[in-house]
């Protein structure tokens, strides 16, 4: 009886996960109409921190029927710690743990997702690179580099071909830029 309840708890154990995404999956599909608005509105308002928030939020990763804003979402998540890396720059002191450059690198590692989600692959669905989805990605890249401008004291000429550099380059102008916000004792 002992090995039938592990066995049981062990098979019960291993697909928790695949039961509680169909779970998921079917409350989406109950509101999907809902889930699409809203997503629609945060994308029209660009407002990409709130969407990437918005699908996190719902796990809407599990609704195989909102696949086409998967890209959009990508990028708005990539942005995302983009600007909250950055801000942890400009804001907080840097300690031990994280160190300007740290969080410089790992904002420069989300730019890199940012233009590679952006740009459209062969093996991705076209209704992920839609003119609706592709325009929102594209201003959310113009933003993004208006911001890393702003932050990391970048020159036009600088952000003129920040986003041919190869991500190495990208991310020692960053780090460079970092620079601005360090504490002189």
């Amino acid at each position: 009886v002992l090995i039938a309840a592990s066995l049981g708890l062990f098979i019960f154990n291993d697909n928790i996960y695949g039961f509680e995404r169909f779970l998921n999956e079917r409350k989406i599909n109950a509101n999907l109409e809902w889930y699409k608005a809203q997503l629609d509105t945060l994308e029209e308002n660009r407002d990409y921190i709130a969407l990437a928030c918005f699908w996190e939020d719902y796990e809407l990763s599990d609704c195989d029927n909102l696949d086409e804003y998967e890209m959009v979402v990508r990028c708005c998540s990539s942005f995302r710690y983009v600007y909250q890396y950055t801000m942890d720059i400009v804001t907080t002191e840097e300690t031990d743990y994280y160190s300007h450059e740290d969080r410089a690198g790992y904002a420069a590692d989300n730019v890199n997702y940012v233009y590679e989600y952006s740009k459209k692959k062969e093996y991705y669905d076209e209704d992920q690179y839609s003119r609706r989805h592709q325009a929102c990605m594209n201003d959310l890249v113009e933003d993004m580099e208006a911001l890393i401008q702003t932050y990391y004291g970048l020159s036009d000429e600088e952000m003129g071909s920040f986003s041919e550099l190869s991500e190495a380059k990208r991310q020692v102008l960053m780090e460079e830029g970092v620079k601005l916000y360090e504490q002189t004792e």
